[in-house]
């Protein structure tokens, strides 16, 4: 075998390798990843080394499995909300701005539209909510 052969042949084996190495997919601790298969759903996977085919499977989608708090000061109240994803799939395909959504159309509200708003928004997005508090401004002792 010549030079040139044996070039060829380390390079078509260095590309092989790399097209392997594309498929390992890591999801991190208290992470769960989306995967599409061919534009499509394929499969929800929590922590681990996975390997999928490359250019057929992506990844999608990486998405913390803890609960996650959030924090809108408002004219009137300020409102404090603690949920958790628990349908990973919905939450995605849903457009997962859940956050956005609901700094967006909260300041209009009342507290008690706020309160059911956020309940129905959390059910559209696959989400679960642990705790809403909204603080008055006007008197802090004072919460839902």
């Amino acid at each position: 075998m010549d030079i040139i052969g044996l070039t060829i042949l380390i390079a078509v084996i260095v590309g092989i390798l790399l097209i392997i190495l594309s498929g390992l997919f890591y999801v991190k601790k208290d992470h769960v990843c989306v995967f599409e298969k061919l534009y499509s759903f394929h499969k929800v996977k929590g922590h681990g080394l996975y390997m999928m085919m490359p250019f057929f499977v992506r990844r999608v989608g990486n998405y913390s499995s803890l609960i996650e708090r959030l924090k809108f000061p408002l004219k009137q109240y300020d409102v404090f909300l603690e949920y958790q994803i628990e349908d990973f799939k919905v939450y995605h395909y849903a457009g997962h701005n859940f956050k956005e959504v609901l700094s967006e159309n909260l300041p209009l509200k009342s507290k008690e539209e706020s309160e059911s708003y956020i309940k129905e928004t959390a059910l559209i997005y696959g989400i679960k909510i642990q705790n809403i508090i909204l603080k008055d401004k006007a008197n802090p002792q004072s919460q839902i």
